[in-house]
């Protein structure tokens, strides 16, 4: 039996489907470490189109920050396809690199890889698919 309430500061793990909390728990000062945004935007990662079908797809991403982005390829047995290196990129703005290839028909990843100044760094996957 409890002699005083308990204050139940969320109803479900992390408070909702944002998890939340982790901001809130920050600036009441109770850090629970880094929990800042991401560098690299999960909905502004992509390529398009996918299936890449002519030998030719767009890799898109956007970083918050200014920042060095690099994207490796590889395929499914983790083989290095190709390398790009978007250089300094600036933050907020989206950016969009072609790649040409005569790989074969399969699954691909590309992993965009993007480090700031202050060495910052966050990678993303994309799957691709090519089919000839």
């Amino acid at each position: 039996r409890f002699t005083q309430p308990i204050d139940v500061w969320w109803g479900q793990l992390h408070r909702d489907n944002r998890n939340t909390s982790f901001v809130e728990l920050e600036v009441m000062g109770l850090g629970l470490g880094s929990m800042s945004a991401s560098l690299l935007d999960e909905a502004e990662t992509y390529n398009w189109p996918n299936p890449i079908r002519e030998g030719r797809t767009f890799l898109r991403f956007r970083t918050d920050e200014d920042a060095e982005v690099s994207i490796m390829i590889v395929d499914l047995a983790g083989a290095l396809v190709d390398e790009l290196d978007a250089g300094s990129v600036r933050g907020g703005v989206p950016t969009e690199l072609e790649w040409r290839t005569d790989a074969p028909s399969g699954v691909y990843f590309a992993r965009v890889t993007a480090k700031t100044a202050s060495g910052r760094e966050e990678s993303r996957l994309i799957r691709m698919a090519i089919i000839r």
